[in-house]
């Protein structure tokens, strides 16, 4: 089981909203780099549309929403075979948006 620990800095406060920056797709695999790729957006819609539980929306809520967020958002998949160096991978590309600082 791994959990990602954010920093006071980097953890928002209750009630506080932001915009979706990116939709991952996680890709793993037995061996090889950790690679974050462009992704197509119908592939991701349709991962997240049957890995979806959401009883109190419709299909077609469901799917409109998704393919709304899809389209808002710069859209990877994520190849790795180790969490640490998807990890890092993430916290390189995206870790900017969180603390303030540049990706390094």
């Amino acid at each position: 089981m791994v959990y990602l620990k954010l920093w006071d800095r980097e953890a928002g406060s209750f009630g506080e909203t932001a915009p979706v920056r990116a939709l991952v797709f996680l890709d793993r695999g037995d061996s090889g780099p950790a690679e974050l790729q462009p992704a197509g957006r119908a592939e991701l819609v349709k991962a997240m549309v049957e890995t979806a539980f959401a009883p109190h929306l419709g299909s077609g809520a469901l799917v409109a929403g998704l393919t709304r967020l899809a389209a808002e958002a710069d859209v990877r998949r994520l190849r790795f075979s180790s969490s640490r160096e998807a990890a890092a991978l993430l916290s390189r590309t995206y870790g900017h948006s969180l603390s303030g600082r540049s990706p390094a």
